[in-house]
């Protein structure tokens, strides 16, 4: 049960990193195009070498931010896929270590051409016998 509880949890994470990655993606842009641009604007010196340091610092930051949300977003699965990983993942891993369920697909493949036979066979005799 601990398992389910913590595979529920992940969607919260995979959303934490959408938000971390467009959040800190528009911050970083923001940022770093104010402290290349704001001289610019005014046609004056008015944003000093400190401050443009400090924006370029906080858009550094904020890149930081954005490679962690990214790294979220990718790697860690929703609620949907984790259920999907853990459920399948055990299924699989039974059917390669029990050596009755080995030798079901070649019985399901023998009974389903038995079945298709005998539908044709019925199929012919029908046809015939208008």
């Amino acid at each position: 049960m601990n398992e389910i509880y913590w595979i529920t949890r992940l969607d919260s994470l995979h959303c934490l990193g959408i938000t971390m990655f467009l959040v800190s993606l528009t911050i970083f842009i923001v940022f770093w195009l104010i402290s290349i641009t704001k001289d610019d604007w005014t046609g004056e010196d008015c944003c000093t070498e400190k401050q443009k340091y400090q924006l370029r610092r906080s858009a550094n930051y904020s890149a930081i931010t954005f490679l962690i949300g990214l790294l979220l977003w990718v790697f860690v699965p929703t609620e949907k896929e984790a259920l999907l990983i853990y459920g399948i993942g055990g299924t699989v891993d039974y059917i390669k270590q029990n050596p009755t369920a080995k030798q079901l697909p070649d019985k399901c493949v023998k009974a389903l051409d038995k079945w298709v036979d005998s539908w044709n066979i019925e199929n012919e005799d029908s046809i015939k016998n208008k």
